[in-house]
């Protein structure tokens, strides 16, 4: 800091002594910018200070900060000498790309059950029984270590990244500004964002990974949760004229969902859904309905066509998709007509009040919430 000392500031600022305080204060917020040290100099030795003139070192300040001649002070080629030696120091930045991994889906799809387990520590556990490396281009190869020991406490896995996992609930501000500020913070990390990342937000995203050199990683449940269900509904008061309408999960991941939000504790959930929530099942299935217009394959090639337009870092040629199992049995079996039915109501309700064709949806919005609410707990042990 050249000049910053309050008798040079006092001189330089002929305003009323209100606003000096003001400008007084804003000249020294210097001080509290993040850097390695802060030295405070005169400016009375760069007066008569001059560069180049030592013609042994050629004036290269870098080389020789003794080619600073100035008369009478030894400040400057100390200060000089002191920021050369501060800069060999620093720690390189680490350049290498990370990964933003996301969750498109809704409410009780086990986002959180999945990134509670997941640490710098459960990774590096479990890569440490694999052959697995992320290359500095973000190539990843994975393959089953022969001969590992499960039992040893050390962990010799080449993993060294930050893992991050932020939960959505628990954060009081923003949530994609604060992923973006940390993502530009830790460009190598693995990041988790633990949320229900719907459309409208995927783009985002993908702006996100792109600022930050980072893998856009969609985390999607397996085809038996991730299937087309097309229905259609009456869009005239006689019922004339039906519309057809398309939505990427299947509905028994919607109902699987619904059972689990409604076995949460009461009032156990940071989000403040789970089975004291009045409007529970319908929360959900409102997020189920914000994925409509879209196919279990139209999923896929929006975020390919997201991730492609924003330039994210690519492993191959194609987007990195994680998909996880999510039934016990990978061939779910039907569902009750009269759940099966409750399900389709409660959907066409939510489309109606979402297309504002359903002026007062409360009555039957509570209606079909009872309904609900008695049917999943009665199929709880087949769900």
């Amino acid at each position: 800091l050249v000049g910053c000392d309050d008798e040079v500031i006092d001189a330089s600022i002929d305003i009323s002594m209100r606003d000096k305080k003001k400008q007084k204060g804003m000249l020294k917020g210097w001080r509290k910018c993040k850097c390695k040290t802060v030295v405070d100099m005169p400016q009375s030795c760069f007066s008569t200070a001059s560069v180049g003139k030592d013609e042994s070192c050629d004036g290269d300040v870098d080389k020789d900060p003794s080619s600073l001649s100035e008369s009478g002070s030894e400040e400057l080629p100390a200060l000089v000498k002191k920021l050369i030696t501060l800069s060999g120091s620093l720690p390189k930045a680490d350049e290498r790309p990370g990964a933003l991994l996301f969750f498109p889906g809704i409410p009780g799809s086990g986002k959180s059950t999945l990134c509670g387990a997941v640490s710098t520590e459960s990774l590096c556990a479990k890569l440490d029984q694999m052959d697995a490396h992320m290359n500095d281009d973000g190539k990843i190869s994975l393959s089953k270590k022969e001969g590992a020991n499960e039992k040893t406490g050390e962990s010799n896995s080449n993993f060294d990244r930050p893992v991050i996992v932020r939960v959505g609930d628990a954060v009081k501000e923003k949530y994609w500004p604060l992923v973006k500020r940390e993502r530009l913070e830790h460009k190598p990390s693995l990041y988790v964002a633990d949320k229900n990342s719907t459309p409208t937000v995927w783009n985002t995203i993908a702006e996100v990974c792109a600022e930050s050199r980072g893998v856009f990683a969609p985390v999607l449940p397996d085809s038996a949760a991730l299937s087309t269900t097309t229905l259609m509904f009456a869009a005239s008061a006689d019922g004339s004229y039906k519309r057809e309408y398309v939505f990427p999960f299947s509905l028994q991941y919607l109902a699987v969902c619904l059972s689990r939000v409604l076995q949460r504790p009461q009032k156990s959930h940071r989000g403040k859904l789970d089975a004291a929530t009045d409007n529970a099942c319908m929360i959900v299935v409102k997020f189920f309905c914000l994925y409509k217009g879209l196919t279990a394959d139209r999923v896929k090639e929006t975020c390919e066509d997201m991730a492609n337009e924003a330039g994210t870092v690519q492993i191959g040629s194609d987007t990195f998709f994680i998909t996880v199992p999510f039934f016990v049995d990978n061939s779910p079996r039907d569902l009750p007509k009269d759940l099966h039915d409750a399900l389709v109501d409660a959907i066409q309700l939510q489309c109606k009040v979402d297309s504002g064709g359903q002026a007062d949806g409360a009555p039957i919005m509570s209606e079909i919430e009872t309904r609900l609410r008695s049917l999943i707990t009665s199929q709880l042990d087949m769900l």
